[in-house]
């Protein structure tokens, strides 16, 4: 719209207003905030006015006035005219903006009789944070204030926002405005992204001989700087992905089932919301990266941001390659090379091994049960691996005495430290009776130290989180009965 015609526009709509304050004319629902547009992500609050017709509210036509905003934005405007929506293009916009202009600027006078007058003012642009994001200078087991920066925070996706995504973002040590950014998922599914940033390439860790001298459900374990971090070099953003793992949740249940391509989903809605939030990290080069069962969603999550960006989806973003650590790929494949693993890490003779393989034609899970020889030899595989440590074959395996109802595993199911019968408190209390450490013990703090109320506190959570497991177990549940396409 030419700038010249703006004035006259606004005297006009200041002429409405003065004719309400009147009581010339009534104004309905003369100011409200539209927070949601269909299809949109929520990044523009829209300011309304809003005067019924005088004649017949209910059968004239609905006319959208549109003044020139104050800044350019990428968005559409929606005008609807009896039933049927029309989608306002930029070059339409222009042409609307002209012809209120010469409504405004014209010599015959227009009112509001014949027609309902809606005038939409821009009063905000692109919203420059997420949902929710804090600072964190300080956590409760770290002495002092973290030498690094750390943010945690809430981006809600979903049509409504009915899931509520938890991440926390370290920034990179070195140059952050020009180091890499990396998106870390951690596997399970339902394992929190906490394990990837306090066991694996975070830069926090437990003091393990501090904390195995005082451990305690009430006492908060000590926490410790990782020399070496992923974040001396890179940003990282640790997501408790999908909804229902860690800190992340759902404002209905309906959301809670999910599935690798519906998690993917709303982690890519997730990282453009961020995106819009941080927008000076566009410019970074972007990784996607996980461990386990990560191998399965991390290249759905990649193509979907290939594919983005492909169609012109904003934010662009400058993805470069994704990372995957012992990743899964299918169940069943993954469990069948754990024969000719452990025979390569000669804990497999090559005589038992070469008669499993010649018997069992390499199908080593679904075994024909009319297949004696398979069977049989399946049988001696079973019991040399079964009190192998599978996470570290060098390491002691570990019988959970202090378990009141133990149950032996077969050598390709995984073993959970805590499960319903697993309490923390009971485990607390053995071990001083444990004979020998093992791996899985060192999980024993993440656990208290999550569910403490002045860790969620210090993390800003949303609410509270009760038995805050690092394996959402009841998540894995519902994410694998979901059909995963």
């Amino acid at each position: 719209m030419a700038s010249s015609s703006a004035p006259y526009f606004v005297c006009h709509l200041l002429l409405l207003l003065l004719m309400a304050v009147l009581g010339v004319i009534d104004i309905v629902a003369s100011q409200s905030i539209i927070n949601h547009l269909p299809g949109e992500l929520d990044e523009v609050q829209l300011f309304y006015y809003f005067v019924e017709s005088e004649s017949s509210p209910e059968d004239e036509l609905l006319c959208c006035g549109l003044p020139e905003a104050p800044v350019a934005l990428p968005f559409q405007v929606l005008c609807q005219e009896t039933e049927q929506e029309l989608i306002v293009t930029k070059r339409q916009r222009q042409r609307g903006f002209d012809q209120l202009a010469g409504m405004a600027s014209s010599s015959r006078p227009y009112s509001v009789s014949h027609f309902h007058l809606v005038v939409v003012m821009v009063l905000g642009t692109v919203l420059d944070k997420v949902a929710s994001e804090c600072i964190i200078n300080n956590l409760p087991g770290f002495p002092g204030n973290l030498p690094f920066r750390l943010e945690t925070g809430y981006v809600g996706v979903g049509e409504l926002d009915e899931i509520q995504l938890f991440y926390y973002f370290i920034e990179s040590e070195r140059s952050p405005e020009d180091d890499p950014l990396v998106l870390w998922l951690t596997g399970g599914p339902g394992c929190s992204s906490f394990s990837g940033l306090v066991y694996e390439i975070g830069p926090l860790a437990f003091d393990i001989n501090a904390n195995y001298s005082n451990w305690s459900s009430t006492t908060v374990p000590t926490l410790k700087l990782n020399l070496y971090s992923w974040t001396k070099l890179a940003n990282i953003i640790f997501l408790d992905s999908p909804v229902g793992t860690g800190f992340s949740y759902a404002t209905n249940w309906q959301a809670y089932n999910t599935s690798d391509t519906l998690s993917m989903a709303a982690n890519y809605h997730f990282l453009r919301k961020w995106f819009m939030g941080h927008p000076k990290f566009l410019k970074n080069p972007l990784y996607i990266a996980g461990d386990s069962y990560s191998g399965i969603p991390v290249p759905v999550l990649v193509q979907d941001i290939t594919n983005g960006n492909e169609a012109g989806v904003e934010p662009s973003m400058n993805l470069k390659g994704y990372v995957l650590g012992n990743p899964a790929t299918t169940l069943h494949d993954d469990y069948n090379a754990r024969v000719p693993f452990s025979h390569r890490m000669a804990l497999l003779s090559d005589q038992l091994y070469k008669s499993a393989e010649t018997n069992c034609k390499g199908e080593f899970i679904n075994i024909d049960p009319e297949n004696v020889l398979c069977v049989n030899d399946m049988k001696v595989i079973h019991e040399c691996l079964k009190y192998i440590m599978k996470s570290h074959v060098l390491e002691p395996w570990c019988e959970h005495r202090f378990s009141p109802t133990p149950t032996e595993l077969d050598w390709y199911q995984s073993n959970d430290l805590f499960t319903e019968d697993h309490s923390i408190d009971i485990f607390l209390l053995s071990l001083p009776n444990q004979l020998q450490w093992c791996r899985e013990y060192n999980l024993i703090p993440s656990y208290i130290w999550a569910n403490d109320q002045n860790v969620q506190n210090a993390l800003h959570i949303h609410k509270p989180c009760p038995n805050l497991p690092t394996v959402g177990e009841e998540v894995k549940r519902m994410y694998l009965n979901t059909d995963r396409r």
